[in-house]
């Protein structure tokens, strides 16, 4: 007698009558079409009796009052024989008097479209505070990189671990190189001259920005899932082959990546310039290049309000000095010859780029020295022609080159991710009329027209507007000019004049100006301006002729277009040392978007070169600075822009005490939606245009995984290809069934099954090999049909890049390739200044594992700190398309052994093109053995085992099963 076992959540059923039960069990195995194995069981309708005992396990959902009593699963056992066949769920169907009716099942797959809904990759839960995957990135940054990178590779090869990310060298465009020599021409055009497109040498500057993390798919998973407060688990977990499984970085390419920029903002520039180096050195009538002065070239003169200035980039320049730190990749440096014929012409280029918008403390500070030559003396270079003369004269009158009568000025500059810092058109900006103050030069007489009129204090702020400038930030301004033109009254003819300088927040005050954008800055000048000119009007309660105007120096507190940043720590100062020498500091805290960079530029008026006898030369020749030093400080303050309190003209917002709002110099703040500091949230790199559910069904899809929701909030992904068919053994249906008992009906097995990835043929993978990573399997069938699967994720291709060993002989490495073909097409470097500028973040997805770190020893002989990331090295991840330490696996959908599409997917190959169907008696044991695992011997061939149809525990009714023939 059979003895049959049936549990509801894990307590047995009253079972009257074995018969009346009526357990009748289907079960799917394999369906050719879906190139898939399965084990889907289900049951006919099942009647169970209604007892004491049923009715406590179903929570009396015999009494009418109990509510949704056909909305619960219910785990489900079935025992034959003390032998499991059934493992699954039971749902109530109808409930009558006597009975409880419904079917066993094993749930169906679920989605995870109701679960994450359009929600991204990098913000897959609807509470923002959850979207949080923090990765410890503490500084010194790039040897977190390399420290990580190793660990990755130890903990897959001996730990048999997967760490969350790795940063591998990928090339998603061009390697971003500097140029050799800018001024190499093709056609007439001015291209740079370029290092090979294949080559990765010191002229390389990668940024961190170059080496996103690539996180590994089965951790990005459950994070996802943990960001729901949703768990998942499952065979595909413990699968090596998926464990270990790497994808790269996905975005469109003006995403903003979060790095941790409180930690890698920090920019320091420093250096020393001189107009002329060896002005004193001997020149022999058989002059060589080597004992002739060295001059600054790259002087720009422009024309202003009919004055003549000179202006050099200090961080352009041939006479500069630079040193700098970085602590992150802000900053590219570059050397170059800047003549041919001279090799003391060395050009030196440092840009500055900032890498996130926000607030920054910027910090100059300087010192000018003006050259203190002879009466007559002056210079001209050989080649240029160029004037350069020098300050001293016998009095200080008003044809000498000092403080009292010329104007200098050092500036910080800002290009708005323009690449022009406006040196071409640049004079001095620190003017006291227009088009910097919004007022004239007009001293006539009481007219209330030209009054009043506001002057900064000698060595206090001189706010900027940006109508003078708007690429200004902060400076520094030394010098006067006399008469009408441009002049602060106040300032005696004894005093010498110098203020620090800041472009004015907000816009300009002259509504005629075109302003691209608002500025927010804020700067200390909390001090008193001059005015002059009261109205008299505005000074008393009773009526006044308008026309009359009181003409006396007053003093007031004005606020007038001004920000306070209410801090004695504010570093700000400015001096002269003598008429020929000052020097100052200028900080304030300005707004700058990510992209744009900044420099330091000098800038002085052209010079009178007074000659013995008294005669002189205006604007004879270029002013000389002996030397300035200077060093720019860039720091990251905060990301919020509503911690700005200004009006919109650039005025302070009042408290309710009718006070200026004040802002501090060290109101930094580092926080999780600002400028990180130690930290990186790796959801952030996560694709921001893939939603979750897509990609987990894409993902199901491309390694034929099974996604299934056993209970409310727990969810399991599985490999589907749990037991192979066929593989455990065979049965011997031989003496238990007769052939010719047997039916048959069409296999509907195609003749082709096409699995492959998305492929993009503009790829330059895909162009340079033709390659795509698909596969075909051949069934043997001849209806001439063909299944096709496409994944949406792309094939992982790689080039040969020559790298510098060193013994400087070059090795060759295959690094990823993720770049469209049309960067590669000119086999020159003709086009690399516009070809590395476009960046290809924005191909699909594609997959990889870790292979070594590169630069580790014996390894090529390469370098060890091969990998420069702005002033730091690091050592990055090589990566393959084969994992081969447990288990092999090969990252494409050929039909050779290891690939996906052998290792994740049922293919069988058959000379029939029909099912064969047989009647039987089965066994509890026998329809055990009948899941997959095992063949079934019948008429001298061996079958598999496709579907089982009424399976009866009892053996009162034949059971249907359904046979494939084995090739």
């Amino acid at each position: 007698m059979v003895q049959i076992e049936f549990y509801i959540n894990n307590k047995l059923i009253d079972v009257t009558d074995a018969d009346k039960l009526g357990i009748r069990l289907n079960r799917q195995i394999f369906k050719p079409a879906e190139f898939t194995s399965k084990d889907s069981q289900m049951s006919y309708t099942i009647t169970i009796p209604n007892t004491v005992t049923n009715n406590k396990i179903f929570n009396y959902a015999n009494v009418e009052e109990v509510k949704d009593k056909f909305n619960i699963e219910y785990d489900a056992k079935v025992y034959i024989d003390f032998i499991l066949v059934f493992n699954g769920k039971f749902m109530l169907k109808e409930i009558s008097e006597t009975t409880y009716k419904g079917n066993l099942y094993v749930p169906v797959y679920k989605s995870v479209k109701d679960i994450f809904g359009d929600r991204t990759m990098n913000a897959p839960s609807n509470i923002p505070d959850k979207n949080k995957w923090w990765f410890n990135f503490y500084y010194n940054n790039a040897d977190v990189i390399t420290e990580w990178n190793y660990d990755v590779q130890l903990d897959m090869a001996t730990n048999n671990k997967s760490k969350d990310c790795m940063f591998p060298f990928i090339l998603y465009g061009l390697m971003p190189k500097v140029t050799k020599d800018p001024s190499k021409q093709v056609n007439g055009e001015q291209v740079g001259d370029f290092t090979d497109k294949d080559l990765y040498d010191s002229f390389v500057r990668m940024g961190f920005e170059d080496i996103p993390p690539a996180m590994n798919v089965m951790n990005t998973i459950q994070k996802m899932f943990e960001a729901n407060d949703l768990s998942i688990e499952g065979t595909a977990f413990q699968d090596d082959k998926l464990k270990h499984l790497y994808m790269s970085y996905s975005n469109p390419s003006d995403y903003n990546q979060e790095w941790n920029y409180g930690n890698l903002c920090n920019i320091n520039v420093s250096g020393n310039w001189e107009t002329i180096k060896d002005k004193n050195r001997y020149i022999s009538l058989f002059p060589s290049t080597h004992n002739l002065p060295k001059y600054e070239r790259l002087l720009t003169k422009n024309s202003m309000n009919g004055t003549h200035y000179y202006v050099v980039d200090l961080l352009d320049s041939i006479n500069s000095t630079i040193t700098y730190t970085d602590s992150g990749s802000n900053i590219t440096y570059n050397e170059w010859q800047y003549e041919q014929n001279d090799d003391r012409y060395i050009r030196k280029n440092c840009l500055i780029t900032i890498p996130k918008s926000g607030w920054y403390k910027v910090t100059l500070n300087s010192q000018l020295y003006l050259c203190d030559g002879g009466e007559n003396q002056n210079w001209t270079d050989p080649i240029t022609k160029q004037r350069y003369i020098q300050t001293r004269t016998e009095r200080n009158s008003k044809w000498n080159n000092w403080f009292g009568q010329k104007e200098y000025e050092i500036q910080v500059l800002r290009d708005y991710a323009e690449s022009d810092f406006g040196l071409d058109n640049r004079g001095i900006v620190g003017y006291y009329f227009k088009p910097n103050l919004p007022q004239n030069n007009t001293f006539n007489g009481n007219s209330t027209d030209n009054y009043p009129k506001y002057f900064p204090q000698n060595q206090k702020p001189l706010i900027v507007d940006p109508s003078a400038d708007s690429r200004f930030v902060c400076g520094l301004h030394f010098g006067r000019r006399k008469g009408n033109e441009n002049y602060n009254p106040k300032v005696t003819d004894g005093a010498t004049t110098c203020n620090t300088m800041y472009v004015k927040s907000g816009w300009s005050w002259d509504n005629t100006f075109y302003q691209k954008q608002r500025i927010y800055n804020l700067y200390d000048n909390n001090h008193w301006v001059h005015f002059w000119g009261d109205i008299e009007a505005e000074l008393s309660d009773v009526e006044a002729d308008d026309d009359v105007a009181t003409l006396a120096w007053n003093s007031g507190d004005v606020y007038k277009n001004r920000c306070i940043l209410n801090d004695i720590s504010l570093p700000q100062s400015i001096e002269t040392y003598d008429l020929k020498s000052g020097g100052g500091q200028a900080s304030c805290i300005i707004w700058l978007e990510e992209g744009e960079h900044l420099t330091v530029a000098a800038v002085g008026e052209s010079g009178v070169y007074r000659r013995e006898g008294h005669s002189v030369k205006r604007d004879y020749g270029c002013w000389v600075a002996d030397n300035i030093n200077f060093s720019l400080s860039i720091e990251p303050f905060r990301t919020d822009i509503t911690y700005n309190k200004q009006l919109s003209n650039g005025e302070p917002s009042l408290d309710d005490n009718g006070n200026p709002v004040t802002h501090s110099w060290n109101d930094s703040i580092f926080t999780e939606d600002g400028f990180l500091k130690d930290k990186i949230n790796l959801f952030s790199f996560l694709p921001s245009e893939i939603k979750v559910n897509d990609f987990i069904d894409n993902i199901c899809k491309a390694f034929n995984l099974r996604l299934s929701q056993p209970e409310k909030g727990k969810f399991r992904l599985d490999v589907k290809q749990v037991k192979e068919l066929g593989k455990n053994g065979v049965v011997d249906f031989e003496n238990k069934f007769n052939i010719k008992q047997r039916t048959n009906e069409p296999l509907g097995l195609p003749s082709e099954i096409n699995i492959k990835f998305s492929i993009n043929e503009d790829e330059e993978g895909y162009v340079s090999t033709n390659e795509d990573g698909g596969g075909t399997f051949v069934t043997g069938a001849v209806d001439g049909s063909t299944i096709e699967q496409s994944s949406t994720f792309s094939y992982c291709w790689y080039k040969d890049i020559r790298f510098t060993k060193r013994d400087n002989t070059i090795a060759i490495d295959a690094v990823p390739i993720i770049s469209k073909h049309e960067v590669w097409e000119n086999p020159t470097p003709d086009d690399y200044s516009e070809m590395q500028k476009k960046w290809y973040t924005d191909l699909p997805l594609r997959f990889f594992y870790p292979d070594d770190v590169i630069g580790i020893d014996g390894d090529y002989d390469f370098n060890s700190r091969i990998f420069k990331i702005g002033s730091q090295y690091a050592n990055l991840m090589r990566v393959k398309n084969d994992y081969d330490i447990t288990m092999k696996n090969i990252l494409d959908y050929k039909n050779v052994e290891h690939s996906i599409l052998n290792n994740y997917f049922t293919l069988i190959t058959t000379n029939d093109t029909n099912y064969t169907t047989i009647e039987t008696y089965l066994t509890a044991e026998e329809y055990e053995l009948l899941d997959g695992r095992n063949l079934i011997k019948l008429n001298s061939d061996l079958y598999y085992v496709s579907e089982i149809s009424g399976y009866d525990p009892l053996m009162k009714q034949k059971t249907q099963i359904k046979l494939i023939r084995k090739i």
